[in-house]
């Protein structure tokens, strides 16, 4: 069984009002055990009221950020979530397993690397260091995203993704969809159902065009979105996905 080390808490962020992101300290004779790929995630167990709870979160910083950071968003009821948001300081210390999942790699002979990612809600946590490893590693690379929200208040990292969008404009697409809050350019209000993805696919994203597509979001977002892109001719190799229901993430791990 992979054991679990105590890492203290080195930053805590205030990313929105119901979400922080939390920075580990990871010692030197460990470092090599807590290095990680884009699309891994990490297990963290807090001592609560006397019980040990478990719960994983996708890391949300990229390699090459010289940080591990996960990202927790509050959530109604749930134990570690409130505890992350609101009791949680820095130099306490959290049980950490090693990074689970696989990462995402585009194959080689490829000409051009043009993926997508839809998210909805927290599911932006997983996609971004997906989507800045990506344009990193790979100068060929296009990555469109489509990324769903109640309104532009609630909407998560957008400094994060604007910042993105200065450094590689020509390669990074923003498509932000509202579901309270009317959408700019033409663009479907309204969350991520069939109606939203039949626009989206028919207007705006070719998807014959896609080498692979990343998805997260909750389970039926994920589903439906998933059998969208079927439908309109992806392949299920190319078809990435990581779904969560509430509290707990059910994690799929991405294919290499």
């Amino acid at each position: 069984m992979t054991t679990m080390h105590p890492l203290k808490v080195a930053d805590i962020r205030r990313e929105s009002a119901d979400t922080v992101s939390i920075a580990f300290e990871v010692p030197a004779h460990l470092a090599s055990t807590y290095r990680f790929q884009q699309g891994q995630y990490l297990q963290l167990e807090a001592q609560l009221q006397g019980e040990a709870v478990r719960r994983s979160y996708s890391i949300f910083s990229a390699p090459t950020d010289g940080e591990l950071r996960v990202a927790i968003k509050h959530v109604p009821q749930g134990r570690f979530s409130s505890y992350a948001n609101t009791q949680l300081a820095v130099g306490d210390a959290l049980l950490v397993m090693p990074p689970a999942g696989s990462s995402y790699r585009p194959e080689p002979q490829a000409q051009v690397h043009h993926c997508l990612g839809m998210a909805s809600g927290s599911g932006i946590t997983a996609l971004l260091p997906i989507i800045k490893t990506t344009l990193e590693n790979d100068e060929r690379s296009r990555f469109t995203l489509v990324y769903g929200s109640r309104d532009r208040a609630s909407m998560l990292f957008g400094e994060r993704l604007e910042a993105l969008k200065g450094v590689y404009a020509e390669r990074l697409q923003l498509i932000l969809l509202f579901s309270r809050e009317a959408n700019n350019n033409g663009l479907p209000s309204g969350r991520l159902d069939i109606a939203t993805c039949d626009c989206l696919f028919r207007e705006w994203v070719d998807v014959s065009l896609l080498d692979a597509a990343f998805i997260c979001g909750p389970q039926a977002m994920v589903e439906t979105v998933g059998g969208a892109l079927k439908d309109y001719g992806l392949a299920a190799e190319r078809l990435h996905f990581e779904r969560f229901a509430e509290p707990q993430p059910l994690r799929e791990a991405l294919p290499s």
